[in-house]
């Protein structure tokens, strides 16, 4: 969570402890009404405000009835509204009031227009406040529902899980409201980030060194997401499998959400990558992998490093993943990595075309990704044309299952290719599709290890011995089939012969 200012922390405090009312007037109506005549005659602060300030974060009920009547206003009418419309729209509203709530009505509109609307040189400032002023409120209204609820049913999961989201909510109501870089203005800042090492701490590899030395910065950076393409058996959830490994090498927390394999079955492949020994003899060594294990994350003050949760294939969707994270940093895991294998199989947005459905998930994801803070790995399925691609050619966007908008969202897209020669042989060639921020369509050649379930990078000279060998099995077999064949032929003939001779 970010953090609170000392004013905020008193403000906290205060309200902890039960004095909700008292905080709730720290900013008065005079500070109050100078917002509202902000929203009320300035276009750009009317636009930030609307996701940055609800109405219910003013004390005065008037002030919350006309908030809300330019919020809906701009978001029907796409503008701001003029004062003669704020004020029919407002005592519309409030037509069977008493006439004395309406006169006050009349008033404080015209105080809001003439007398609380700050110069232009005070803008900036009073922009400033305002967030402080979001925030806290924010968090008092988090504060005061939240007592309620937990009177009500102290011991629900649902209630602390709506907790939990009110004050993250309150945390980072400032950061919708931020500007954003602004260029000319800030010139020098542009260039010192050009120039600034790549921290590791938000640099995550692919588990293949020449997929990393082509992107920017040496890697995979928080925010982005990555996705790997395949026909099913050719190594997309090993390759999931090896940037898990790799990346809980590096230090990194990464989640492994499976909706087509069982938990176990990927943490088999985790344990055999992770400690290089054979799939099929890990139960005889436990011991063993226990020992390679603990010296491994030994260096690690936290050990929580690794979580595999497996859902239904077809029940789940990214709301559901998105409550599923919320749940795991209630309980102390924060992710920096998450791999989903894979999104193909996750439930289909009701009332929308399939092709559509699959692009609002890899959207969604890539928004998780965002919004968390992390990096995120995924598997796509080609369509049916992948599976008749020659030696000389690659899976790419024009093979991808459904529909193309599935590649946009993408920050980066590679493909593994498989001939059925290369799959005799254990190889297989990986192709890199897309890069937003790095080098693309080029191409390198890897092995396949079927004792540990591994993948990795080796060179085209052994690539192409390997391929060399099963020519030349396949070629003398031919031969041989061909020898019997002929064999077999020589004798229907001479078969045929003596038959006719009798």
């Amino acid at each position: 969570m970010t953090d609170l200012s000392a004013q905020e922390k008193q403000i906290v405090d205060s309200l902890v402890q039960g004095e909700s009312k008292k905080a709730k007037f720290r900013w008065d109506d005079n500070f109050q009404r100078r917002i509202l005549g902000l929203i009320l005659t300035d276009s750009f602060f009317l636009v930030q405000s609307k996701s940055l300030i609800h109405p219910e974060y003013f004390s005065n009920e008037s002030h919350v009835i006309i908030c809300q009547t330019v919020f809906d206003y701009h978001e029907q009418y796409k503008n701001m509204p003029q004062d003669f419309v704020v004020r029919q729209l407002v005592l519309d509203k409030i037509k069977d009031k008493p006439e004395s709530t309406i006169i006050y009505y009349k008033s404080e509109i015209e105080n809001l227009y003439e007398a609380f609307v700050p110069s232009s040189a005070s803008r900036e400032i009073l922009q400033d406040k305002v967030l402080t002023f979001a925030k806290t409120q924010a968090l008092r209204i988090a504060m005061d529902l939240s007592q309620k609820d937990l009177k009500k049913d102290p011991e629900s999961e649902d209630v602390w899980n709506k907790i939990y989201e009110r004050f993250r909510d309150a945390m980072n109501v400032n950061k919708s409201f931020e500007i954003g870089f602004e260029y000319f203005k800030n010139l020098s800042d542009f260039f010192f980030e050009l120039g600034k090492d790549f921290d590791v701490a938000d640099k995550f590899t692919s588990g293949f060194n020449k997929i990393d030395e082509c992107l920017s910065g040496g890697g995979c950076k928080r925010g982005e997401i990555f996705a790997w393409i395949g026909m099913p058996g050719k190594g997309k959830s090993l390759s999931l499998v090896k940037a898990a490994v790799e990346n809980v090498k590096c230090g990194k927390k990464v989640l492994y959400l499976s909706v087509e394999m069982d938990w176990i079955s990927i943490s088999k492949r985790f344990t055999s990558q992770f400690t290089l020994l054979p799939h099929g003899d890990l139960l005889n060594r436990r011991n063993q992998i226990s020992d390679l294990i603990s010296m491994s994350v030994r260096e690690f003050e936290d050990k929580n490093r690794f979580v595999v949760k497996q859902f239904p294939s077809g029940q789940i969707d990214v709301n559901d993943i998105r409550a599923y994270l919320n749940q795991l940093e209630l309980y102390g895991f924060k992710p920096d990595l998450m791999i989903v294998d894979y999104p193909g199989e996750m439930k289909d947005a009701p009332g929308v075309p399939q092709w559509e459905s699959k692009y609002r998930i890899m959207r969604d994801l890539r928004g998780l990704a965002i919004q968390n803070k992390m990096c995120v790995f995924t598997a796509m399925q080609p369509n049916k044309n992948a599976a008749v691609l020659g030696e000389a050619q690659f899976i790419d966007e024009s093979t991808i299952g459904g529909s193309f908008d599935q590649f946009k969202p993408l920050d980066g897209l590679w493909s593994i290719n498989q001939t059925n020669d290369e799959t005799t042989a254990g190889f297989g060639r990986m192709f890199v599709v897309k890069h937003r921020n790095g080098k693309s369509r080029y191409s390198f050649v890897v092995k396949y290890d079927k004792e540990t379930l591994d993948i990795f990078e080796c060179s085209e000279g052994e690539y192409r011995v390997a391929m060399h060998n099963v020519a030349a099995v396949k070629s003398s077999e031919t031969a041989i089939d061909q020898g019997v064949k002929n064999k077999n032929h020589k004798k229907t003939a001479q078969e045929e012969e003596v038959d006719y001779a009798e």
